[in-house]
């Protein structure tokens, strides 16, 4: 949840679960299949093994850090600003409502 503070180039675990609201440093390797809550913020250079599902608002490389990199498959909800190093995957189509079936992926 808010407050999250995770160490430049740390190795996270897969499958990890975020509530939202969260903001990640610099140079950070995500596991696959972790869970991104709405309004999580990134600061560039990232790693994201395949199979991560990103919320709402999320907003990439805002900390200008870098390009980052997406492997395989992932999930976007809407809006996400990609910042400025990042292509923008399309097409990233809209999360689906609590109860729906998961969003459409690309990759």
């Amino acid at each position: 949840g808010p407050g999250a503070t995770v160490g430049k180039g740390s190795v996270l675990a897969a499958g990890l679960v975020f509530s939202g609201g969260d903001h990640f440093g610099e140079g950070i390797h995500f596991g696959p299949n972790t869970r991104f809550g709405p309004n999580t913020v990134f600061d560039g250079d990232e790693v994201f093994s395949q199979g991560c599902t990103f919320g709402s608002h999320t907003e990439f490389n805002r900390g200008g850090a870098g390009k980052d990199s997406f492997e395989g498959r992932h999930y976007f909800g809407e809006d996400i600003e990609w910042g400025a190093e990042n292509e923008p995957l399309p097409p990233h189509p809209p999360q689906g409502e609590a109860g729906e079936a998961p969003p459409a992926a690309y990759g």
